[in-house]
């Protein structure tokens, strides 16, 4: 599946099967099927305002796939809250989310290793999230999540991972969440309250 999303204040244009839903002051991005497999590939543009960005569930990426995401946001006073990305033992995953922050913005990025409470564990497999945060173009946050098989043991330490970014004035504040997997989505639901 190939999709791309394009969101322009309250106008929406899209290719195949991705959609999203404007209320107030949230935008919500539905993927109906919430699994990616294969060789995926979804891209999302937003340029808005005083906004709230999320989607409606988790995304699966199954063992065995190869996939492709990447989000553009643009605007000010943006909250950026999407579910976190659980990985499936053995995919293959290239993130990167592009930011571009005009006054103030709240990032949250989530990624859970493995279906540990179905007693999987992510063994082989290999991702890489970049993150890019500019504020009125100047470049503030490079960040890459990098995973190789059991790399992360060593890295951060287990199988899942929130980074919070608090973004204005040309500063950041950068938190980092190491966390299991099965217990990503209870500290992820408080954050975003």
């Amino acid at each position: 599946m190939k999709a791309w999303l394009e969101i322009n204040g309250d106008i929406v244009k899209k290719s195949g099967s991705l959609n999203a839903f404007i209320s107030h002051d949230n935008v919500i991005i539905a993927n109906p099927s919430e699994v990616l497999a294969h060789d995926d590939e979804l891209r999302v543009f937003i340029k808005t305002n005083n906004k709230k960005i999320t989607d409606q569930a988790y995304t699966k990426i199954l063992s065995n796939s190869d996939v492709r995401l990447e989000y553009v946001i643009e605007g000010s006073f943006l909250t950026f809250k999407t579910h976190p990305i659980l990985f499936y033992n053995r995919a293959k995953a290239e993130i990167e989310n592009v930011f571009f922050v005009k006054d103030k913005a709240i990032i949250i990025e989530s990624y859970a290793l493995g279906r540990e409470a179905h007693g999987e564990k992510f063994k082989e497999g290999k991702i890489r999230a970049k993150t890019l945060i500019y504020y009125n173009s100047k470049l503030l946050v490079f960040d890459v999540y990098r995973v190789t098989g059991l790399s992360y043991l060593n890295t951060i330490g287990s199988s899942g991972l929130i980074g919070v970014y608090r973004v204005g004035d040309y500063e950041v504040d950068i938190e980092k969440i190491s966390i299991s997997s099965e217990d990503i989505y209870e500290r992820w639901s408080r954050i975003v309250e």
